[in-house]
């Protein structure tokens, strides 16, 4: 279980150009699964990090919430570094992937 803590939790895009702090504020706003972000387990903590992750990348806070769960599992739950690194462009596609398996 990682819990953030006193860590950050940063999006960066495919050039690694912009880098953005993500705050769980925005998502908890949405759909309030916990009070901060958590990652290499399945619980709480690793859902609001998949849903601030998905809304910054789709800025669709629908989307974000129907994917939020499986995004979990596919990556979120699977961390088990304290340090790591994930891209904007690689939520995108496989945002991409999950909207075509639905279509």
């Amino acid at each position: 279980m990682r819990d953030v803590g006193e860590s950050k939790v940063y999006l960066i895009d495919e050039e690694n150009i912009n880098i953005r702090r993500i705050s769980p504020l925005r998502s908890q706003n949405v759909e309030r699964f916990s009070d901060g972000f958590a990652w290499g387990y399945s619980g709480d903590g690793p859902s609001q990090l998949a849903l601030a992750l998905l809304l910054e990348v789709t800025n669709d806070e629908k989307l974000s919430v129907e994917l939020c769960l499986s995004f979990r599992e596919r990556y979120i739950e699977r961390i088990a570094e304290n340090c790591w690194a994930m891209s904007a462009a690689l939520i995108q596609g496989w945002i991409d992937s999950e909207l075509e398996n639905i279509r």
